[in-house]
């Protein structure tokens, strides 16, 4: 075993040399309850996914250089079963030693190292979101929800009511 961590240190050590830096990338999948937070972005004051998660990595004692990127942005009291957070920093972080990997609202699933200074947000292709009107406010059950969906869907033209600019 202690082969094999010698090993990878040394294949960690060739990579930073080819790349010129001492620093390594690190994606975070995390979970949140957007109701546990009022914003996502960091507020002076406010409780927010990325304070939250800054917070972890103190408790564990990592350093980040930069900030934090995401791979997507949610509103505040708004949710989120599976997003990326990004950072840069100069340690190995071992997923399996840390020891703080959730706070009230928020939960660490896994992290994967990659290369360092990405412009993350750039790179995601595609993001899905997935709404849920809560339960208690639902007046109608699913099969009536879906009648009334389907009576009002379909292609509609609205052309008529396009501004000038818009028709261009």
């Amino acid at each position: 075993m202690e082969n094999i961590n010698t090993e990878k240190l040394k294949l960690d050590k060739l990579i930073r040399d080819f790349e010129n830096t001492k620093y390594f990338g690190y994606m975070f999948f995390v979970e949140y309850d957007g109701q546990k937070f009022e914003s996502f972005d960091e507020n002076p004051n406010k409780k927010s996914v990325k304070s939250e998660f800054r917070k972890i990595l103190e408790n564990n004692k990592i350093k980040i250089f930069k900030g934090i990127q995401q791979a997507g942005r949610t509103d505040a009291n708004v949710s989120a079963k599976g997003n990326i957070l990004y950072i840069n920093s100069k340690e190995i972080i071992d997923f399996s030693k840390l020891k703080f990997l959730e706070t009230e609202g928020m939960k660490i699933n896994k992290i994967a190292r990659t290369l360092p200074f990405l412009e993350f947000p750039q790179m995601i292709e595609k993001r899905y979101y997935i709404y849920e009107y809560p339960k208690k406010l639902r007046k109608n059950d699913e099969d009536r929800i879906n009648k009334i969906c389907n009576k009002v869907s379909g292609k509609k033209d609205f052309y008529e009511f396009t501004s000038e600019k818009g028709k261009n």
